[in-house]
C-alpha cells in the first residue's frame, strides 16, 4: 500500500517551517517572494505591504496614474510576475546546500536571505519525485487569515488601544509614504495632537456598535453567543475565537458600520466581506473564481486609499492569491485549519493533570476508544454515541403511503411530548387545504377525471391539528417566535424564494408563528405546514442596495394577502434579522431590520458532472458556486483622507483584535459553541 501526499494544510508560520521560505520580513508572501514591492516602514519598522497591489491591475486602469492617493508621486507601469512554477522552483531549491541544524553549528543563513530571497532551508518533500508537479503544495490557510484581516479592521476603526494599526508611529509614516494632509501629527507648543482619520469612529459611534452586538441573537448552530464578549463599559471585545471573527467578518461588517462611516469607506469593506463569504463558499465554479480574482484586486486598492501604510502587513496582501488557490485546490472547506483546532481542542479538554498533559489525554483517549468499539455489540434500541442522533439530523425523507408526493415529508418535528392539539379556525382550514391544493403536483395534469390517489385529498384535512414547537428540516433547527421568548438563540426566521422566473419575481421573508401537522383521514396523509407572519415585499416594504445586496425590511409592514399564511416546510431556508447601528430616523426606530441569510449545517450541493467518463470511476462530482460573486462598487474617488461617491451613488454612509505588529497570529485557540 502506497500513499502520496497532495498537500498541506497549515497555519503561516508552520506554512514556512515546511516549505523552507521564511513567512518574515518584506518577503514574507510565498507567491510573490523577491518579486514583491515590500517595504521597511521608516517609524514603525515593521514590513508593510502598501502599495504593491496596483501592479496586479490592467494596464489601463485609473489607479496606475493615481499619484495623490497611494504612494506619494508613484505611478505604477509594471506588472506582477507570473508565479514560479514546480520546475523552476526545483531548480532554485536545488542549488541551495543543506544546512546543519544545532547548537554547535550556530545559526546559518543562506547568503542574500532577506535580500533576494528568503530560503532558509531546503524543504524534505522537495525529495518526493511529483512534490515539483503539484499545482498546489502548501494551503494558505484562509482560517487565519480572515481572522487577522478582521481584527486589523476592527481594532482600527474602534481605534482599540494597544490594537489599532493607527497609532503615533503610523501617522509619522503617513507624512513620509501617503499624501494625507488633514490626519498628519499636529504639534502644538506642549503636546501633539493626532487629528481624527474619516476611517475612525467616534466615541459614541462605537458605543452605539458594542450595544448592537450586545443585542444580537443568532439561530442555532451559526454562531456562538457574541453578545458575551461585549464589554460596553470598557468598549472592547474579549476573546474572540476564530469562527466568531468568521461570523463577523462575512456577514455582521456590513451591517455594522453600514452608517457610520463614509459610503467609499463602507463599500470597500463591504466588497472585503463579500470576498470572504465568496471565496469560502461551499460550492465554485472557474468563471466565479476568475472574477474573484479580478475584484479582490481593486478592493485591496481602495483599502490603500483608506488605511495607512502601517495596516498593510502581510495578511492583508495574502488574499491576492486565495482565489488561484480555490481553482487549484477546490473549496477552503477542504483546505483550512478548522477541523484539525477542533479536534486539537477536543484533545485539550481531557487534560485533567496539567503536570502530566501527554498521559492525560492518551488515558482520556484509550477510554473513549473502547466504549466506541464495545458500542458495535449493544442492541440497535440502546443509544450510544455509534447510533445517537445528531442535533441537526432531520431523519431524512419519510415516503409517503403511494398515493401522492406531497405526503412525503422530509425532515422532523421536535419530541411529540412538547406537542399540542387544537382545532383550525375556519379561515385557517381554507388557507391550509387551498394551499395544499394548488400545490400538489398530482392535480397540475388533471383535467376531466380525477385518480383514486386524489379522493382523500379531496374530502380536505381533519379539522384537529397537531402543533409543534419546533421542526427539524435540511441542516436547519427552526423554533416558533413564541417558543424563542426568552432564549439566546434566534431561530424563527423563515425565507421563501420566489416561485416564478419573471422580472417580477419577488422573495418572501417572514416569522414562524406555528408548525401544524396536517392529516388527511389516513394516518399516512399527514404533512407539515409552517404558519407564517409574512412581511411586505412589495416597493413599501422592503429595499435592497443595488451594488452589494443587502436586503431590509419593514417590520411594521405585513403582507396584505394574508390568505397565504401557510407555506410547505421544504420550501423554507432560514434567516435572521436584526436592526443596523445608525443615528438615522429610519433605523434608529428599528423599523427597517436588515436580513441575514444563514447556510444549512452539514449539507453541501453536488451536482455530477454530466461531462464525465463514469465508466472510469463510480462517481465523480464537481462542486459548483450557484450564486453570483461580490461585485466591486462604482468609481471612487478619495480626497483629503475623505470618500466621495458618483452622483450615482445613493444612500450608504460610515465604517475588530491583532497586536500592533505584521506577524502573524499563531494562537490555536478554536473554542465552538
Amino acid at each position: 500500500m502506497r500513499a502520496a501526499l497532495m498537500w498541506t494544510i497549515n497555519d503561516f508560520p508552520a506554512y514556512g517551517m515546511l516549505s523552507g521560505w521564511s513567512m518574515h520580513g518584506k518577503l514574507a508572501c510565498p507567491y510573490c517572494m523577491e518579486n514583491n514591492k515590500a517595504f521597511t516602514l521608516a517609524n514603525g519598522g515593521k514590513a508593510s505591504f502598501f502599495d504593491c497591489h496596483r501592479r496586479f491591475l490592467p494596464l489601463n486602469h485609473r489607479f496606475r496614474k493615481n499619484r495623490k492617493d497611494f504612494f506619494i508621486g508613484r505611478v505604477k507601469k509594471d506588472v506582477a510576475s507570473p508565479r514560479l512554477s514546480g520546475e523552476k522552483l526545483h531548480h532554485v531549491v536545488s542549488e541551495y546546500g543543506d544546512i546543519v541544524f544545532g547548537l554547535q553549528s550556530g545559526k546559518q543563513k543562506f547568503p542574500g536571505f532577506g535580500l533576494t530571497h528568503n530560503w532558509v532551508k531546503r524543504s524534505i518533500f522537495w525529495e518526493l519525485p511529483y512534490w515539483k508537479t503539484n499545482l498546489l503544495r502548501h494551503n494558505l490557510d484562509v482560517m487565519h487569515i480572515e481572522k487577522n484581516v478582521f481584527k486589523n479592521i476592527f481594532n482600527t476603526i474602534m481605534d482599540v488601544k494597544g490594537k489599532t494599526k493607527d497609532n503615533m508611529k503610523a501617522r509619522l509614516d503617513i507624512a513620509l509614504y501617503y499624501n494625507r494632509k488633514n490626519i498628519e501629527l499636529v504639534y502644538e507648543e506642549s503636546r501633539v495632537a493626532k487629528p481624527r482619520a474619516s476611517f475612525l469612529l467616534e466615541k459614541n459611534a462605537q458605543l452605539l456598535v458594542y450595544k448592537w452586538l450586545k443585542s444580537l441573537r443568532f439561530p442555532d448552530g451559526h454562531a456562538s453567543n457574541i453578545s458575551r464578549l461585549v464589554n460596553i463599559e470598557d468598549c472592547r471585545l474579549y476573546g474572540m475565537k476564530s469562527h466568531d471573527c468568521h461570523v463577523f467578518m462575512q456577514t455582521l461588517i456590513p451591517l455594522a458600520f453600514r452608517d457610520l462611516l463614509p459610503k467609499g469607506i463602507w463599500d470597500a469593506l463591504t466588497e472585503i466581506s463579500h470576498f470572504f463569504r465568496d471565496i469560502c463558499s461551499s460550492k465554485l465554479n472557474v468563471e466565479h473564481i476568475e472574477r474573484l480574482q479580478t475584484n479582490i484586486i481593486e478592493t485591496l486598492c481602495k483599502l490603500e486609499m483608506i488605511f495607512p501604510p502601517s495596516f498593510f502587513d502581510s495578511m492583508e496582501h495574502l488574499p491576492i492569491h486565495l482565489p488561484f488557490e480555490a481553482k487549484a485546490g477546490g473549496p477552503v472547506q477542504y483546505r483550512w485549519m478548522y477541523p484539525f483546532e477542533r479536534y486539537l481542542f477536543n484533545l485539550k479538554k481531557k487534560v485533567k493533570n496539567k503536570a502530566h498533559v501527554e498521559a492525560s489525554i492518551t488515558e482520556a483517549y484509550i477510554v473513549e476508544e473502547i466504549s466506541t468499539f464495545i458500542s458495535y455489540y449493544f442492541e440497535p434500541h440502546l443509544r450510544t454515541r455509534i447510533n445517537r442522533v445528531p442535533r441537526h439530523e432531520d431523519d431524512g425523507e419519510v415516503p409517503s403511503s403511494g398515493n401522492l408526493s406531497i405526503f412525503s415529508n422530509t425532515g422532523r418535528p421536535t419530541p411529540k411530548n412538547v406537542v399540542r392539539g387544537r382545532y383550525l379556525l375556519e379561515i385557517e382550514f381554507k388557507q391550509a387545504h387551498n394551499y395544499v391544493l394548488f400545490n400538489c403536483d398530482e392535480l397540475r395534469p388533471f383535467i376531466q377525471s380525477a385518480p383514486k390517489s386524489l379522493f382523500s385529498l379531496s374530502l380536505g384535512p381533519e379539522r384537529k391539528v397537531k402543533c409543534y414547537n419546533g421542526y427539524f428540516f435540511n441542516g436547519y433547527v427552526f423554533h416558533t417566535e413564541e417558543y424563542e421568548q426568552g432564549r439566546k438563540t434566534y431561530n424563527y426566521g423563515v425565507y421563501v424564494k420566489g416561485s416564478t422566473s419573471s422580472e417580477l419575481e419577488v422573495d418572501y421573508y417572514g416569522r414562524l408563528e406555528e408548525v401544524v401537522e396536517l392529516q388527511y383521514h389516513s394516518e399516512l396523509n399527514k404533512m407539515f405546514l409552517f404558519k407564517c407572519y409574512w412581511y411586505d415585499t412589495t416597493n413599501r416594504g422592503i429595499r435592497i442596495d443595488p451594488h452589494h445586496g443587502l436586503v431590509e425590511i419593514n417590520s411594521k409592514a405585513r403582507l396584505r394577502n394574508i390568505n397565504d399564511v401557510f407555506v410547505f416546510t421544504k420550501q423554507c431556508q432560514q434567516v435572521y434579522y436584526t436592526y443596523t447601528p445608525s443615528f438615522r430616523k429610519d433605523r434608529s426606530r428599528v423599523d427597517w431590520l436588515s436580513v441575514l441569510k444563514t447556510k444549512p449545517r452539514g449539507r453541501v450541493e453536488v451536482v455530477q458532472d454530466e461531462n464525465e467518463d463514469t465508466s472510469v470511476r463510480d462517481e465523480v462530482f464537481q462542486v459548483r458556486e450557484l450564486v453570483e460573486p461580490y461585485r466591486v462598487a462604482p468609481s471612487i474617488e478619495f480626497s483629503s483622507g475623505q470618500a466621495n461617491v458618483d452622483e450615482e451613488d445613493d444612500i450608504h454612509i460610515e465604517d475588530c483584535d491583532e497586536d500592533d505588529d505584521n506577524s502573524i497570529d499563531e494562537e490555536e485557540e478554536e473554542n465552538f459553541d
